[in-house]
């Protein structure tokens, strides 16, 4: 925990990212100022993070995690109360990140605002978390180095991604998604080379899709995280080699 604390004591302020790219307002983020306000798939796949966190820990002190794309912290917050232990929020956004500062800060939290590419402590944290994330990424296999890299030889990895298979980006553009994967494709690109092991996967339904576009939201009750990759979003699992 110590050499996290100096690699966020040794960052200079970053300059303003581009505003209709990562702005607090820019109808890509959640700008909640309580969980309850936030809207119920993005809880919903914390709360899976929350879940096999203390699962694969359950034993002894669960260390130091990371929350990749934190937005505006609602998340790092409730893995910090609810895992019980540090966590690290980073975000492109520094809106976002003072939000985070003024809502969902506590004893236990501690965010930063970082563009994509950027370094991480090596070795340093025992999980990682990133949900909504990797779409949002050009080089997802950079990033996926990246955050192998800053895990603990057998350390957890919970990413989120929508699934092509079931939601086109094509059919379905998004100024601000680089790229969505199958599940072949994220367990091919989180194991390359040897990166990571696959562990499990989970899936979560969000739209209405009719001939491929999105229609609606779905009601709350259907957006329920359930096990296995049938849905329009993945969540995948995987540990690090090493």
């Amino acid at each position: 925990m110590k050499d996290i604390l100096r690699w966020l004591l040794r960052q200079h302020p970053t300059s303003r990212p581009e505003p209709e790219r990562f702005a607090l307002h820019s109808g890509e983020r959640q700008t909640a100022t309580t969980l309850e306000q936030v809207r119920f798939d993005h809880v919903a796949r914390y709360e899976l993070a929350v879940c096999l966190v203390n699962q694969r820990y359950p034993m002894h002190c669960h260390g130091f995690g990371l929350d990749v794309f934190c937005g505006t912290g609602y998340g790092t917050h409730m893995i910090s109360q609810r895992v019980n232990c540090p966590v690290l929020g980073i975000d492109a956004s520094c809106e976002a990140i003072a939000l985070a500062n003024s809502h969902f800060s506590g004893p236990k939290t501690f965010y930063c605002a970082k563009v994509f590419p950027f370094l991480l402590p090596c070795a340093a944290f025992d999980f990682v978390v990133c949900l909504e994330s990797i779409e949002h990424v050009a080089q997802g296999e950079t990033f996926l180095q990246v955050l192998a890299q800053s895990l603990k030889p057998g350390g957890l990895l919970v990413v989120s991604s929508p699934n092509s298979a079931c939601w086109s980006l094509e059919l379905n553009p998004n100024p601000f998604h680089h790229c969505h994967y199958a599940q072949k494709e994220l367990i091919d690109l989180a194991t390359k080379d040897g990166l990571f092991a696959f562990a499990m996967s989970y899936a979560q339904d969000l739209y209405h899709f009719e001939a491929g576009r999105i229609v609606q939201p779905l009601p709350p009750e259907a957006m329920h995280v359930r096990p296995g990759a049938d849905g329009q979003v993945l969540i995948m699992v995987f540990t690090r080699r090493g």
